[in-house]
């Protein structure tokens, strides 16, 4: 695990640490002549925030750290907010059968009934529908 966390880690320190702080551009006297009526103003002597620079480093190393995490786990905090499908009302395809490269055949098994349906590119059609009657063995 330590080997996986190290090139983040170090992608991050690097980061950290050549983000140079916002370069003071030097006062240059003499440009251009003191007789044109131009405003001018001092030069600053506002250091430059480097805490900015730390700031997205630390972001961008946290957010590696999440896509890490959640590689691992296959997303699943991302389903925790799904609504939960109550027994019965899933969809199960039963069978299905190509009857061109374009059309197809699907049994499928929803809330009770089983549907067969014809899939085209432009459409889907119910072709025959029935409910589903519980075997002997089965509990409802």
């Amino acid at each position: 695990m330590r080997r996986s966390l190290l090139p983040p880690c170090l992608l991050g320190l690097m980061l950290v640490s050549s983000a140079p702080a916002w370069p003071q551009a030097p006062a240059v006297q003499g440009v251009l002549p003191a007789t044109l009526p131009l405003r001018r103003e001092p030069a600053s002597t506002v250091g430059a925030p480097s805490w900015l620079a730390a700031t997205g480093a630390l972001a961008l190393l946290a957010l590696g750290g999440t896509v890490m995490v959640g590689r691992r786990r296959q997303w699943t905090w991302l389903q925790a907010g799904r609504a939960r499908i109550a027994p019965g009302h899933e969809l199960v395809r039963i069978s299905s059968q190509a009857l061109t490269a374009q059309a197809s055949l699907h049994a499928v098994r929803w809330n009770g009934e089983e549907l067969l349906l014809a899939c085209t590119p432009q459409q889907v059609t119910l072709l025959a529908r029935h409910p589903v009657l519980p075997l002997q063995g089965d509990v409802a």
